[in-house]
């Protein structure tokens, strides 16, 4: 007897996101010792088939077997085969077969990132609708069959910015890769506030920007015929869809299209007339400039969506925007980069490092961007801060993030707990007086003093601690949050107290080094306040007699 009565598509994606996802990322942290590894082994497959368990209160199902590999965090499951219950199918005929399903689920303390490749699914005619299966069947298709597939998701604690990525190889059909990026996105309402007294769960969400993209591996084929049969001359089809998209969009002449509607209609139109000739792909981007809010008002109707999407559609996808050129690509990597301007090796080192617009390669990438970055150019020592990470250098990360923070491009607060304090202080000392802007902001500081302005005081103890304005410096945070406690600023004590708490339980050499950081920072700040005038200027200010 079955036991679940959920759409196939339901059914599917409880197991595709169910199965495997608890032991990612304690796995991926399994490969110290073989006894650890058993044990690892031991506890994700029991997590991962107790979570097949569970969707066999959804759906139906068997597989061959279940493998754990502890050092990649991947759960594999092979011979999977699913029997969800469809109102339609009364003879029990719908099967789904999946022959391989492999991924993983790393959980760490910025972000959440899961990966699911699934190989060989099969979905038989009767798992269709009767009207959908028989529609199918004119076209040459016997139920679906999928060659490849794979899912994954990213979403980071710090930002809630989240990216997905859903790619699909439809055998004998199409290749469809569905991408979207959102700068926020989150579920709101689970607790009861302001405005949902009910506390009904609602998604919020800022679109950065997304894509589908239809690769033509036989579905024109399949559908041509039909057409041609129905419409005749192919050549009319764009002009058919110009008039129905405009029909759409007056709601029946009861208004006219503004300009960026009309603008994509033309687009389509012209770009469906493109696809008929070259039969090859056709892509649906929306990259709305600082992003859209996906609020109910975006959807009130089709031109609202246009208007607030500015979706085009092309031959390209978005990636190809950053594509770099191969001969300028082995010209910047063959020696020839001196000549490249700072733009240039931006756009070639970024694309280096990420693997978007050309193969990666770091070594290339930091070879390109390290002068820029030694120049204290913000943008490159970000990338290079970046890719440091992911190539397991901390302490050149870390040297990198403060240069890219003194620019206003902050990554040295997640590097920070991976390095010794000791090497912190001394990397941000190398920063300070490596700085190009240390003779301006010298010259600044001097007159600073010599207003005794407590506030702007208190702004650079803050600002030297995070970073902001320049290169950060726990040191200079210390001395200037000292001269403004001194001066009555309670903030700024609380500041001083924290960075001394922040260093008080470190090790041994950490601890000491910090000693000698405050002690220097402590005798600067008496220095400035007796012999340097401050003391008596901060007195003036309050009319108190010395």
């Amino acid at each position: 007897m079955r036991i679940a009565r959920l759409p196939l598509s339901a059914a599917a994606l409880a197991l595709v996101l169910g199965s495997g996802g608890l032991g990612g990322s304690a796995a991926a942290r399994a490969d110290t010792a073989l006894s650890d590894g058993i044990a690892m082994r031991t506890i994700i497959r029991f997590l991962t088939q107790y979570a097949l368990l569970t969707a066999r209160t959804v759906v139906d199902l068997t597989y061959d077997h279940l493998a754990v590999d502890p050092r990649s965090g991947d759960v594999v499951i092979t011979g999977l085969k699913l029997y969800p219950v469809l109102d339609w199918d009364r003879d029990g005929a719908c099967v789904v077969e999946i022959d391989r399903i492999a991924g993983s689920a790393d959980i760490g303390f910025e972000a959440i990132a899961a990966r699911r490749e699934i190989t060989g699914v099969s979905v038989a005619p009767s798992c269709f609708m009767p009207e959908q299966a028989a529609m199918m069947a004119a076209f040459g298709y016997e139920g679906l069959t999928i060659d490849n597939m794979s899912v994954e998701l990213r979403y980071e604690f710090a930002s809630s910015a989240a990216e997905l990525t859903v790619h699909a190889a439809v055998k004998d059909a199409a290749v469809v890769t569905l991408t979207a990026a959102f700068d926020y996105v989150w579920i709101r309402g689970v607790i009861p506030g302001p405005g949902n007294p009910g506390g009904d769960p609602f998604p919020v969400a800022r679109l950065a920007e997304a894509e589908i993209v239809i690769e033509n591996r036989g579905i024109y084929e399949a559908l041509e015929p039909m057409l041609t049969s129905q419409i005749g001359d192919l050549q009319a089809v764009p002009r058919m869809i110009t008039g129905a998209l405009l029909g759409l969009l007056s709601e029946g002449g009861a208004r006219s299209p503004g300009a960026a509607e009309t603008e994509f209609v033309n687009n389509v139109a012209s770009e469906i007339g493109r696809f008929i000739a070259e039969k090859n792909r056709i892509v649906l981007s929306a990259a709305p400039e600082g992003g859209v809010w996906l609020n109910e008002s975006l959807f009130e109707s089709p031109g609202a969506a246009i208007v607030a999407l500015n979706p085009v559609v092309s031959a390209a996808p978005l990636v190809s925007r950053s594509l770099i050129a191969p001969d300028a690509l082995m010209a910047a990597i063959s020696g020839s980069a001196e000549a490249l301007d700072e733009a240039a090796r931006l756009r070639i080192g970024g694309a280096l490092l990420t693997g978007l617009g050309a193969p990666r390669s770091v070594a290339h990438g930091r070879a390109l961007l390290q002068p820029l970055a030694e120049h204290w150019h913000a943008g490159a020592a970000l990338l290079l801060a970046e890719a440091l990470i992911e190539d397991g250098e901390p302490a050149q990360a870390y040297r990198m993030a403060l240069r890219a923070g003194a620019g206003g491009m902050t990554a040295a607060d997640r590097l920070e707990e991976q390095l010794g304090a000791d090497f912190v202080l001394g990397a941000q000392l190398e920063a300070v007086q490596g700085w190009p802007g240390a003779a301006a902001r010298q010259a600044a500081d001097q007159v600073l003093i010599e207003a005794a302005d407590i506030g702007a005081m208190r702004e650079r103890a803050h600002g030297a601690a995070l970073g902001r304005d320049g290169p950060r410096s726990y040191a200079e945070a210390y001395y200037w949050a000292s001269l403004a406690a001194a001066a009555g600023d309670r903030s700024s004590a609380g500041l001083r107290e924290r960075l001394d708490q922040r260093f008080a339980g470190a090790g041994g050499a950490a601890r000491e080094a910090w000693k000698g950081v405050s002690q220097g920072a402590a005798a600067h700040a008496i220095e400035t306040w007796t012999s340097g005038g401050l003391g008596a200027r901060v007195a003036a200010l309050y009319g108190l007699a010395q």
